[in-house]
């Protein structure tokens, strides 16, 4: 049989209730009334500053306790502020935060791990800098790069698997892939091109691109043009059964020069005359052909040289030889020296036979 007690407008004194006259789970919420009990009815005897009432899963009682790492902070007001490291219950599975709930700022001294869905990276530097790495691994805009140098670390897999690959949306002998700068301006533009029209792949150096440098007293219009002055070399498949590999060269309006030098080779640098002499040009080929010529006109071979015998302006053709030469057929009018007799002597094919010119 149940008693029920009533005692409207009755206070019940301190001390008067305790656990040997209430059962087990006997008082709920759906037992006290909204408001009916505030923080100035429950004891803080043996509570100390910022600790606070918590479950104690050993007494099964909820008693005053310490915070933790938690607390709140009364000099931010909605902040806690926490006094030792907070971690998750277990590893790589809780999140701060959530697609549509997002923290606005992040504050930390460093960051580890992967940023994997990072819409991008914000970090103090200036249009067009790059990030580059000093030490420590700390990186750097180049703009603050105290190293002086930029670096790419990495295996080449293969012919077309580069460490570094440059790619652009379009194509042409004027669309440069990298420009080399100094302090002074811009020195050479680079440029890969396939050109389909010219049934060519193309690597291009353009010197002084901005043609800062201009040539001076030119005749027609008086004008020269930003990418004039510029070295391709080539492979041509526009006979896919005989590729030819070319080198071009424009803007050279006073020449071409190539000069051979040797090494400092020990000199003192004081008129000793040892480093930086002049040295051979070697041109190795089957037949090496010489085709000067003037403005537009395709140049004809003047000199060609071959194994056995070199050949002036098509018709006049000198061999060296110890014997008659014989491997290459001779055409009248050629001329040989030869160098088996003593004195030597030079000789000539008339059509039929070589004969003696002395």
């Amino acid at each position: 049989m149940a008693i029920r007690i009533r005692t409207p407008n009755t206070n019940i004194s301190a001390g008067s209730i305790n656990t040997n006259f209430l059962k087990d789970d006997a008082v709920t919420t759906a037992k006290i009334a909204d408001d009916a009990v505030t923080l100035a009815k429950i004891s803080t005897t043996g509570a100390s500053n910022d600790q606070v009432l918590q479950y104690n899963s050993t007494s099964g009682a909820v008693e005053w306790g310490d915070a933790g790492t938690s607390s709140f902070d009364p000099a931010n007001a909605g902040a806690i502020a926490n006094t030792t490291t907070i971690s998750p219950a277990a590893n790589n599975t809780y999140d701060i935060g959530t697609q549509l709930l997002k923290y606005n700022d992040i504050y930390a001294e460093s960051f580890h791990g992967n940023a994997t869905s990072a819409g991008g990276l914000i970090t103090p530097g200036s249009a067009g800098d790059i990030l580059t790495y000093q030490s420590t691994n700390l990186w750097k805009a180049s703009a603050d790069n105290t190293v002086g140098q930029f670096k790419l670390d990495g295996s080449a897999g293969g012919i077309t698997q580069a460490v570094l690959r440059l790619t652009t949306d379009n194509t042409g002998w004027n669309k440069p892939l990298m420009i080399l700068e100094d302090s002074n301006d811009d020195v050479v533009a680079i440029v890969g091109q396939r050109n389909n029209a010219g049934s060519r792949y193309q690597y291009n150096f353009t010197l002084d691109p901005n043609n800062t440098k201009p040539r001076t007293n030119v005749g027609g219009d008086g004008n020269t043009y930003a990418g004039d002055y510029f070295v391709s070399f080539n492979k041509k498949y526009a006979d896919q059964d005989n590729i030819k590999m070319a080198m071009d060269v424009y803007g050279a309006n006073d020449g071409f020069e190539i000069e051979v030098r040797d090494d400092a080779n020990g000199t003192n640098f004081a008129g000793d005359g040892l480093g930086y002499n002049w040295k051979p040009i070697v041109l190795k080929g089957s037949e090496i052909s010489l085709r000067p010529g003037v403005g537009l006109t395709t140049p004809v071979e003047q000199v060609k040289v071959e194994r056995y015998r070199t050949s002036v302006n098509g018709n006049l053709r000198l061999h060296v030889a110890s014997s008659d030469p014989t491997s290459v057929a001779p055409t009248a009018g050629d001329l040989y020296f030869n160098n088996s007799t003593n004195p030597g002597k030079v000789k000539v094919y008339n059509g039929t036979a070589w004969e003696n010119l002395h």
